[in-house]
């Protein structure tokens, strides 16, 4: 008997792609110091699948047709292209003013467009398997789908980065985004970040201290944007039924969800303060940091009145908080032709809903969604051992008012649940499912001549 495996049983599966990129870069220099840089690049792709279901009979040794697989024979075949335009326009000047001052300049203009067309055609019923085409199956069995998908987002920025005397140094951006994917008067996002950073090892006063490389402290604050949604939440969405008029089947149109014309970009926000330090010619080194991000405006499917009869569009409403510290303390030095290096790492961080726009105490299977959660947090009952025997299955019975699988069909050697608020209820609690705290080493190698080994 032929395997499942052969292809002249089960059919194939033809997958092909073709991927073109090109990018066209020029730089001009119109004055000293200054450089203006034009880039544009096309990334595309056509892509085609064909999968062909042959059909197949078994046979008894009596020649009897036993059963038979793919039946009816089918083909299946789609495409999907996509293409990507870039167009960047970058203006630098860079100036060292006496032995002091460093000002760096940058402005900039960027235009992204994609398109992507998807479409398939499948039919069942094929003349011969020997002429897997769409064209050569059934009418009646056809089927057919395709979908155009499209976006583009137009953005400006600018930077500014002063050092003086390398050792004060100040970096201000800004940057406006306008996405495709909102409405008219919400498709425009600004999006600022400062940063600045003291290197105090390169104090007069540090001077003495031989042992000091490297001591930097460092702030920052920033925004930045995120547009990566479905495309036009801002219109009704549609979907497509059957349904029967006048004794005949016809495709309708309806509505499905509501539109959000107020729909726009979720914002991040972080604060971060840090030290850079390395002592001893650098052989001890690391960085320790605290960040707060606050990301706003994340999408929330907020309830409606159920008389509407729509899907309830997502809104702009959620906001969830990470914050922490992060510590990393290295080890460098060099043995004659020997060179060792290697790093600890710990990391500790908070996760949790600050606001959920009026929709606390989410609840979907084993996860909860409220307020001072984390995110996709565990909504799950505690447990605390077996039930031992009869006596303490009695006792449980009796201190418990009910238990979510019933009193009546406990019994010894099922787990002991918890009541975490003392009220004679077993409910349901909150469970983090991620540890706040994680350590980490890492050794960067250990190098001699021209052999390096890495753990």
């Amino acid at each position: 008997m032929p395997s499942l495996m052969d292809l002249d049983v089960v059919g194939e599966d033809r997958y092909n792609m073709d991927v073109v990129y090109g990018q066209v870069k020029a730089d001009f220099e119109p004055i000293k110091d200054l450089v203006f840089t034009g880039m544009a690049s096309l990334n595309g792709s056509w892509d085609r699948r064909k999968i062909h279901y042959k059909n197949y009979k078994y046979y008894n040794e009596t020649g009897e047709l036993v059963t038979q697989r793919n039946n009816p024979n089918s083909v299946k075949d789609s495409r999907n292209n996509s293409y990507q335009m870039t167009l960047r326009f970058l203006a630098n000047y860079k100036k060292r003013f006496g032995d002091d001052h460093d000002l760096a300049l940058l402005y900039g203009m960027e235009q992204i467009s994609y398109r992507n067309y998807y479409s398939m055609a499948q039919r069942k019923d094929l003349i011969s398997d020997a002429l897997p085409d769409v064209s050569l199956g059934s009418a009646g069995s056809q089927f057919a789908e395709g979908y155009p998908t499209k976006w583009g987002i137009n953005s400006f920025f600018g930077r500014v980065n002063y050092g003086f005397k390398d050792k004060y140094l100040f970096e201000a951006n800004i940057r406006t985004d306008g996405s495709s994917r909102f409405a008219k008067g919400h498709k425009w996002g600004v999006f600022p970040s400062f940063s600045a950073a003291w290197r105090i090892s390169e104090e007069g006063f540090m001077k003495n201290l031989g042992f000091v490389d490297n001591l930097k402290l460092r702030a920052s604050w920033g925004q930045t944007g995120n547009e990566r949604i479905d495309a036009f939440m801002y219109l009704p969405q549609y979907n497509t039924s059957n349904v029967v008029m006048n004794g005949s089947l016809v495709s309708a149109v309806y509505q499905k969800k509501m539109a959000n014309p107020d729909v726009t970009w979720e914002t991040v926000e972080q604060t971060n303060i840090g030290l850079d330090f390395g002592f001893l010619n650098n052989t001890i080194y690391g960085e320790l940091d605290w960040y707060s991000k606050d990301t706003k405006d994340i999408l929330l499917a907020l309830g409606i009145p159920h008389f509407i009869g729509l899907d309830a569009p997502e809104q702009n409403a959620g906001v969830v908080r990470n914050s922490g510290v992060e510590a990393m303390v290295g080890f460098r030095k060099t043995f004659g032709e020997f060179t060792f290096n290697t790093s600890f790492n710990l990391a500790y961080n908070k996760n949790e809903w600050i606001d959920r726009g009026g929709d606390d105490k989410n609840i979907s299977g084993y996860n909860i969604q409220t307020i001072g959660s984390p995110l996709n947090a565990f909504y799950i009952y505690q447990a605390d051992g077996l039930i031992a025997n009869e006596q303490e299955l009695e006792e449980y019975r009796a201190k418990y008012k009910s238990d979510p699988r019933g009193m009546s069909d406990l019994h010894a050697g099922d787990v002991k649940l918890v009541d975490t608020n003392n009220d004679g209820t077993i409910d349901r609690t909150t469970v983090r499912y991620l540890l706040p705290i994680s350590l980490s080493s890492h050794m960067d190698g250990i190098s001699a001549a021209n052999i390096k080994v890495s753990i």
